[in-house]
């Protein structure tokens, strides 16, 4: 793949991190580029300080191979940084799937730095083991996390025919995103698979699979700051059950909503709806008095 596919998706970063003190800060973690949050970005960036980071091992973040590099500590201290070199105490802080799983944490782990809480597609970390200790069966949907702990064969697989299994997970008839007017163009996907495509490209984004065991992912805590989860109902990547199973484990006000015919990769898949339920939260009139 040539450096000059992925042009459009790298070029705008200094565009959109641009610092903006006057506005209210919103942090988004994604598990793959920031790019996945573009219709976020161009939404909210007027009225927010809205900043897409690419998680460490991800994009044009530093890439370390060590694995334990990336241990859950590492992880929450990057994003402690990230907010702090911001110009921030603290901010809206919104993640999906692996960036969903460290913004859990870091609201259970330092909640006087998140206001409020929005996940996608990543479940509360006691409900996922909770989802799969009640139906074992749906530990066979997670296998990928067992076999990505392997050595050297998972980048083996991954990178085979072009790397077609990571091609069908972001479009893929049964993994990849459903609306047809959102599906990536080729050049988009491209972008996507530039770095996967660099030498050790594919051993950061798995060093997270294979320090799943060692990360304390399981802590059976309470989130205090008001939190809202937006699930895709159509997400073949997650286990069943585990968006409801969320909100025993929220202290503080919780939201739920499941949207149908929606794929993993929510942000992307309907945009239009994500952007409207994060407006509906952020400016709830319940919320804000919480807070306050």
């Amino acid at each position: 793949m040539r450096a000059e596919d992925a042009q459009d998706v790298r070029t705008a970063s200094a565009a959109v991190t641009r610092v903006k003190d006057h506005l209210k800060p919103l942090c988004s973690l994604p598990f793959a580029v920031w790019y996945s949050w573009r219709y976020q970005l161009h939404e909210f960036s007027r009225h927010y300080h809205t900043v897409a980071l690419d998680l460490r091992g991800c994009g044009d973040s530093d890439a370390p191979v060590q694995l334990e590099e990336y241990s859950l500590q590492t992880l929450l201290y990057d994003i402690r940084d990230a907010i702090d070199e911001l110009g921030h105490t603290s901010c809206i802080l919104v993640g999906h799937d692996w960036g969903g799983m460290l913004a859990w944490h870091f609201a259970l782990e330092r909640p006087d730095m998140v206001q409020l809480l929005i996940v996608m597609n990543a479940p509360h970390p006691a409900s996922w083991l909770d989802a799969v200790l009640r139906r074992p069966f749906q530990l066979l949907r997670s296998g990928h996390a067992c076999f990505f702990q392997l050595p050297l064969l998972p980048e083996m697989v991954l990178s085979l025919e072009d790397f077609k299994l990571v091609r069908s997970l972001f479009c893929g008839k049964n993994l990849g995103i459903k609306n047809k007017d959102r599906r990536l163009t080729e050049s988009q996907l491209e972008g996507y698979l530039y770095r996967l495509s660099q030498p050790g490209g594919l051993t950061a984004p798995l060093n997270y699979f294979r320090s799943l065991l060692s990360n304390t992912l399981y802590k059976h805590q309470e989130v205090g700051v008001p939190c809202m989860l937006i699930w895709g109902e159509a997400d073949n990547v997650l286990v069943e059950g585990m968006s409801g199973g969320t909100r025993p484990y929220v202290r503080g006000p919780v939201v739920i909503h499941t949207i149908p015919e929606c794929s993993h990769w929510v942000q992307q898949d309907q945009p239009e709806i994500v952007n409207k339920l994060i407006w509906d939260f952020v400016l709830d009139k319940d919320i804000i008095k919480h807070n306050h």
